[in-house]
């Protein structure tokens, strides 16, 4: 459901972040034949799923590969969408979303933020809040709530990260420092 409301393509590349158990990148490249780079900040978990990738024939450059870093520390440059797991907390999508705002270009990936659907849910899982989404510079093109019913404890929303207003001399340095201090995952 995520792939089709970000309007995910074979080819596109896909980041995402907090991965866990890569079941959403397995699903994604099975369905769109899309490369998903998997990051978990726990190298445990990291390691598990990278060795359940490679029993079941899925990793590699082409396919899906796990990096373990801090999600906040990488570079969403040349990614089609950018995947935030519900379990990451709130700050770090805030640098995250951030990250991406400094980055942004004509063409910024969509990014793709797992939420709870209710207050209930949002116990266990940590929403973003709703004034940093309406006024971080982003705007929601999809979200998968119809798709999904009350059933899941998560919806998916697709935002598209709008590009940084020039309102001042400087802003080519705050993208230049922005990819210098990000990680580059991909090539």
């Amino acid at each position: 459901m995520e792939g089709q409301a970000a309007k995910i393509r074979t080819g596109n590349r896909v980041l995402h972040i907090g991965t866990g158990w890569p079941g959403t990148a397995i699903g994604l490249y099975r369905k769109f034949g899309t490369p998903v780079t998997c990051v978990e900040k726990d190298p445990e978990v990291a390691e598990k799923s990278r060795q359940a990738l490679a029993k079941l024939g899925l990793l590699g450059k082409d396919k899906l590969q796990v990096v373990c870093a801090d999600g906040t520390t990488v570079n969403p440059e040349n990614c089609s969408a950018v995947i935030i797991s519900a379990m990451v907390p709130s700050e770090d999508k805030t640098t995250i979303l951030r990250n991406m705002r400094h980055l942004a270009t004509s063409e910024t990936p969509v990014l793709i933020l797992r939420t709870p659907q209710d207050r209930a849910r949002s116990l266990f899982y940590q929403p973003l809040g709703n004034n940093l989404l309406t006024t971080a510079g982003i705007n929601l093109l999809a979200d998968t709530k119809s798709s999904v019913g009350n059933t899941d404890p998560l919806k998916s929303l697709v935002y598209r990260v709008n590009l940084m207003p020039a309102i001042q001399r400087g802003e080519d340095r705050l993208v230049i420092d922005a990819r210098r201090s990000l990680i580059p995952l991909l090539n």
